[in-house]
């Protein structure tokens, strides 16, 4: 009899130490977690609130996963209308906005060195977290920035904005593959050079000023292979 209730007692025993261990690892675990996920700042917008931020800015917003497509009006010494995209990061700590700019060459032939090298130069001028990347899937160069995602409101989100389109209009001629021209060479140089005059004498596919050049607006960073970063 005896010998039956010390088995009892002590399964009894070895099962409430099991319980016991199996909540306070899943107790750690949850606390791990938690202390993992990021916290949330102070007025950090979702992606609806996103969308509904680029609404009050009276811009017609179309999304499409984590992105929203729009076009921006905007006057510089012309009217411009840029077709730009907002992505939140996956974290949601961060938000993309990108200019879709020129799509490049169909061959690798009609791209001159020289105009990436100058595109390349340009990233360390720009500032502000701005700088030219190129989405392989759209064949297009983008200019872009990355802002943090805290304490945005329409008027400050839109100024960010006219300060990536201010930027695009003050490079233009660096990424319009129509102003592509190589500098003068000799030699096997020479053949580059009159490679790079057959660039494509297209105006910019995806911006459009007063001299009737079409916007694009279909293009998408998550549809460009761009939220890579850009998690973008």
């Amino acid at each position: 009899m005896s010998s039956n209730v010390s088995r009892r007692h002590l399964l009894s025993t070895g099962l409430a130490a099991l319980g016991g261990t199996l909540a306070t690892a899943a107790l750690a675990a949850e606390k791990g977690d938690a202390e993992k996920a990021p916290a949330k700042r102070k007025g950090q917008l979702s992606l609806e609130a996103l969308g509904n931020l680029l609404e009050a800015m009276g811009l017609k917003a179309t999304k499409y996963e984590s992105s929203f497509n729009f076009t921006f009006p905007f006057k510089a010494e012309s009217e411009w209308n840029m077709t730009m995209t907002a992505t939140m990061s996956t974290d949601e700590m961060g938000i993309w906005i990108t200019a879709y700019l020129s799509e490049l060459p169909q061959t690798s032939a009609d791209v001159p060195r020289t105009a990436l090298l100058r595109l390349l130069a340009q990233n360390d001028e720009l500032g502000d977290g701005i700088f030219f990347a190129y989405i392989p899937k759209v064949r297009k160069i983008v200019l872009e920035r990355m802002i943090a995602n805290e304490g945005l409101t329409s008027a400050s989100f839109k100024e960010l904005i006219r300060e990536l389109a201010t930027r695009v209009t003050e490079t233009q001629p660096l990424w319009t593959v129509s102003e592509w021209k190589a500098a003068p060479a000799s030699g096997s140089a020479g053949k580059e050079s009159a490679a790079d005059d057959k660039s494509s004498d297209e105006k910019p596919g995806v911006l459009n000023d007063n001299k009737g050049a079409k916007p694009i607006k279909s293009a998408t960073k998550d549809g460009a292979g761009a939220s890579s970063k850009k998690s973008k």
